[in-house]
């Protein structure tokens, strides 16, 4: 499930966006592995949270990605571990 694509029902007025929404959540909730895509320069949103939490409560296995690594400033080893830190705290179910 690419966060990008599944935005709070709230902000969601089309209803062809309703439809992918909905099949996306209904994808994820089907496989064995979720593929959760993240955006490595920004901070992670309490809507990739939550949908963490949704895998998670869904029993699926879930691996994270980090979009924009290639671009994330300062990035050293250092970094790498304190960005897995985070991530594993803030998405931890």
């Amino acid at each position: 499930v690419d966060t990008a694509g599944v935005r709070r029902k709230a902000r969601v007025k089309d209803g062809t966006e309703t439809q992918m929404v909905g099949r996306a959540l209904k994808a994820a909730k089907l496989a064995d592995v979720v593929l959760l895509v993240v955006d490595a320069t920004a901070e992670i949103t309490d809507q990739d949270a939550m949908l963490a939490q949704r895998i998670a409560d869904d029993g699926r296995a879930c691996v994270v990605l980090a979009n924009k690594w290639d671009i994330y400033e300062g990035k050293d080893e250092g970094s790498t571990r304190e960005v897995l830190k985070v991530l594993r705290e803030t998405l931890t179910a």
